[in-house]
């Protein structure tokens, strides 16, 4: 059973909150799939509280230095990984 309408808003700031915590939380958080519920619950309801919730909340995930550049490290090179061979 899915949460409707502002019921998720509680949740979907808890994410935000705990992951802003630090690099690791917010690593946890990307990889258990929680920047897909997130962006999914912006793209339910993108001008009500829960999209602006939601739109928080992926700012608090990606807030420290270290963790986009760690992101940004990983994507690339999964990047050239798979362009390479």
């Amino acid at each position: 059973m899915r949460n409707k309408g502002e019921n998720k808003i509680p949740a979907i700031l808890a994410l935000g909150f705990i992951a802003g915590h630090n690099p690791s939380l917010s690593f946890t958080t990307i990889y258990s799939k929680g920047i897909e519920a997130l962006a999914l619950a912006m793209d339910d309801e993108p001008d009500t509280l829960v999209g602006a919730s939601a739109a928080w909340s992926l700012g608090s995930v990606f807030h420290a230095r270290t963790l986009s550049r760690s992101v940004f490290t990983l994507t690339w090179t999964t990047f050239k990984f798979l362009l390479l061979g």
